[in-house]
This record gives structure tokens, C-alpha cells and sequence, in this order.
């Protein structure tokens, strides 16, 4: 299948979709952002990519789906975001979080372009996370299934009874409705008793709650799933092959059982929010350590400046990465800086705010601010120069040599204070010093400018 793909997108994230697409030899027909609606026009059933991160994203994309209805559309969100699941859900669009890498965009173009036969099995997938629908899509559509997902119970429920699907898989902790009142609702439904559910959850299940699910009429099961969902696909697989009976009994859920899970389920959801935020952390250390590693030995030392700092801002995670490099009189002066804020965003301070909030700290690792080790009087004109709420300082060392600093600002209101953004902050650090060491070159100064701010300002 002859597919084009439309790109309206940050322009951070454009060589990543050019890349992808010429793995599949697709064309590329990149938009902006302010005349993307009338080329839409032209799309078809053409692979459409936007950016929600864009000031107008969310009107792009609902002029994406309504400019072209036979397209597939891949919205792109910021990490940490949460995209308005109505507008998705109106769409159909896929979300897919920044940071994205090729591999990541690569999941999503794969299935479009060996899609299943109309008559294959129609499954629907049901979850409250973006990615979690995603990830289940890309599978399934690999293994031949004709899918549709839901982003909540409640849509799930209608969309169900709107399409009768061959099967559904169905995460197990969401808002009400949760899986149990989405299975409870499948079964009592005339059209829909017979169909195969399967309950899915990333946590070890305990005998009490596989036992309600069972009499209740579930037809699997599932935990601890695998990031290729092997089980889940397995198991849907055996189940449109040859479809399975349902369980003799089939009971009303115990109210005070419904009580303890829900508490359960609160008490996790904090925990499954984290380690998605953390995988995509890991991604983006991945892409920061390639980029060192890619311009370690060549090219101007300003390069590996620029390229560390592109690659930790078009991450998504981050508004503001900028480098200070330290001179010979021993003082601090910004070298570089990538931005990727809308509006004003955050600004670049003067070398010696940074400076007195390293003395006062006192620390090597990486420092909060603000923090319980800095003081009042340097965190506020540091702030206020930086036009943001909080960062990370992090020192840049190699053989025992005092290099520079590196800024990292962050979007919304992440814990600074975490382990996780200390080993991001840490790691990228460390290779950047050593790779600093091995060219041992200095960049010029940053000039001045409207992102270059001292206390003054």
C-alpha cells in the first residue's frame, strides 16, 4: 500500500518523522502550522502527524480528521501531557508521547501499512493511558486484528455495544467505570454475553480478585504484561479461533471487595503514572547520549554543545537546556542553550547567579532549585532571571577538572527532588564532560540576547 505522509509538526520533531518515513520509503509533505488546514485538503487516506504541543494542535487536529476522513491520524503529546481524550476519542487519532524516536514512530506506521483484511477479528481495547492504547493497537494490528480503542471505560462500554466486537481487552485499574463494571456491563449486555473479555494489568493479581473476575465471567485474566503483550495477543488469538464458553456462575460483584479495590487502584494509579514518565525519561537519556556520542570527535566543540541541548529539549520533557562553561579567571559564562517553551518561556541567567547558588549548595551532585540547600536571597534573583519555577543544576567534571554547568528546566511541575531526574541530570553530565575532555576545545560565549537574562532584567 502507497501511502504519503503528512507532517505538522514542531519543526524539533521533524527530521525524526523524515527519517521514519524514508525507512518505508513514504513521501513527506511537511505543513505549517498556520496554512496546514487547506493542504489537509489534500490528504486522503494519507498518514497525518500532528503536533498537540503547537499553539493551534488541537484545532489541526480536529481539521485533520474532518479534511480528511479516510486518514490515519498520529497525534504527538508532550511528555507529561494529558491530551483531551473526547477530542481523541472524535478523532481517532493514536497518541504517541515525546520523547519520539524513530523506533517509537516506526511501531505506529508499521501496522498502517499492512493493515488487516476488512474481514478480519474486530478488537476492541480499552484503557484510561494513551500509551498503554497505543502499544496494545500497534500489537494487535501486527498480529492481523482489525482494532478500536476506547480511552475509558465509559466510552469503551458505548463502543462496544456500537460495534460488537469480537473480543475486548480491557485494563483493569481505571476511573469508574473500572474493568470489573466494564465486564459487569458486557455480560448483562443480550448482544455482547458471549464475547470474550480479557482484563489486563501490569501488577501480580491476588486469589480474591481473580476469583471475582472469574465468576463474574471473564475469559482470561492477564498480569504482569509484557512490553510485546505476547500473552494478550496469544491469548485473543485463541479466543476469535475458537470462541470460549462462559463460566457457569456469573455473580454480582461484592460491594465491600469493590470498596478495597478501589483504594487499591488509587493508591497504584500514582505508581503506573511514574514509571511511564520514567520509561520516557530513559528515552530520552538514550537519544541525549547518542547525540555525545555521535559528535564526541568531530566538528566544531560548539556542535556537541548545540546537539546535547537540541537533544534534551526535543525530548519534550524539558523546557530549557542550556551549558555554562567555565574560564580560565574561573568564571561562569553560557555557551549554549536550546529552548522549547511556547510564549516567553524561560530565560538564560547571568554565569554569577548560577555561580552563587553552586558556592552556597555546596554539593557535587545535582542541585534543586528551588532546594532545601539554597538560600532565599540567591533563589529568588535566580528565578526571577530564569523566568520559571525550578531547575536542576547539575556540575560538569572530567580528571578532576572543574568544566562547566549544566541548566535543565522543566515542563510543568515535576519533582526535581526525584532519584529519576537526578540519574538523568547525572548521566548526562558525566558523558558530556568526557566527551568535553577528548576534544578539549572551548565554545565561544553565548551573545546576548532576549533568552540571556541577569538579575536586572
Amino acid at each position: 500500500m502507497s501511502r504519503t505522509v503528512y507532517a505538522v509538526v514542531h519543526p524539533a520533531l521533524m527530521q525524526t518523522v523524515r527519517r521514519t518515513a524514508e525507512n518505508y520509503r513514504l513521501p513527506v509533505v511537511e505543513l505549517a502550522p498556520e496554512a496546514a488546514e487547506q493542504g489537509l485538503d489534500e490528504a486522503g487516506d494519507a498518514v497525518v502527524v500532528v503536533d498537540l504541543s503547537l499553539p493551534n494542535g488541537s484545532a489541526l487536529l480536529r481539521a485533520a480528521r474532518e479534511r480528511a476522513p479516510d486518514a490515519t491520524l498520529i497525534a504527538i503529546a508532550a511528555f507529561g501531557s494529558n491530551p483531551d481524550p473526547i477530542l481523541v476519542a472524535d478523532c481517532r487519532a493514536t497518541v504517541a508521547f515525546r520523547p519520539l524516536v524513530r523506533s517509537g514512530l516506526a511501531r505506529l506506521i508499521e501496522p498502517i501499512l499492512g493493515e488487516a483484511p476488512p474481514d478480519a477479528p474486530l478488537v476492541l481495547v480499552i484503557d484510561d493511558e494513551p500509551r498503554n492504547l497505543m502499544l496494545t493497537e500497534v500489537r494487535l494490528k501486527a498480529a492481523g486484528f482489525n482494532v478500536v480503542t476506547a480511552l475509558g471505560g465509559a466510552r469503551g462500554i458505548a463502543l462496544a455495544e456500537a460495534r460488537l466486537p469480537s473480543a475486548i481487552v480491557c485494563d483493569v485499574l481505571m476511573p469508574e467505570p473500572d474493568g470489573f463494571a466494564v465486564l459487569e456491563a458486557i455480560r448483562a449486555h443480550p448482544d455482547l454475553a458471549a464475547t470474550p473479555v480479557f482484563l489486563v494489568t501490569q501488577l501480580v493479581v491476588d486469589p480474591t480478585s481473580r476469583k471475582l473476575a472469574a465468576d463474574m465471567g471473564v475469559t482470561r485474566y492477564i498480569e504482569g504484561r509484557s512490553p510485546t503483550l505476547s500473552e494478550v495477543v496469544a491469548a485473543v488469538r485463541e479466543a476469535t479461533r475458537r470462541p470460549l464458553p462462559l463460566p457457569d456462575s456469573i455473580v454480582d460483584r461484592d460491594a465491600r471487595l469493590l470498596v478495597s479495590m478501589r483504594r487499591t487502584a488509587e493508591r497504584l494509579a500514582s505508581v503506573n503514572l511514574e514509571l511511564s514518565r520514567a520509561a520516557a525519561l530513559s528515552d530520552a537519556e538514550r537519544e541525549v547520549l547518542g547525540s555525545i556520542a555521535r559528535h564526541a570527535s568531530k566538528g566544531p566543540v560548539g556542535d556537541l554543545y548545540r546537539a546535547v541541548l537540541d537533544s534534551c529539549v526535543e525530548s519534550g520533557i524539558l523546557a530549557l537546556a542550556a551549558y555554562y562553561e567555565r574560564d580560565s579567571r574561573g568564571e561562569l559564562a553560557p555557551v549554549g542553550a536550546a529552548l522549547n517553551a511556547r510564549g516567553e518561556g524561560p530565560r538564560v541567567p547571568d554565569g554569577h547567579l548560577v555561580d552563587a547558588l553552586l558556592d552556597e549548595a555546596d554539593e557535587d551532585g545535582p542541585i534543586a532549585v528551588p532546594g532545601s540547600r539554597t538560600l532565599q536571597r540567591h533563589t529568588v534573583p535566580f528565578l526571577l532571571a530564569l523566568q520559571a519555577d525550578s531547575a536542576l543544576l547539575v556540575r560538569v567534571r572530567a580528571a578532576g577538572e572543574d568544566l562547566g554547568v549544566l541548566l535543565l528546566v522543566m515542563h510543568g511541575s515535576s519533582d526535581l527532588s526525584s532519584s529519576d531526574w537526578r540519574t538523568f541530570a547525572s548521566t548526562v553530565a558525566t558523558y558530556l564532560g568526557l566527551a568535553l575532555l577528548l576534544r578539549g576545545g572551548r565554545a565561544p560565549p553565548l551573545p546576548p540576547g532576549p533568552r540571556l537574562a541577569d538579575a536586572s532584567s
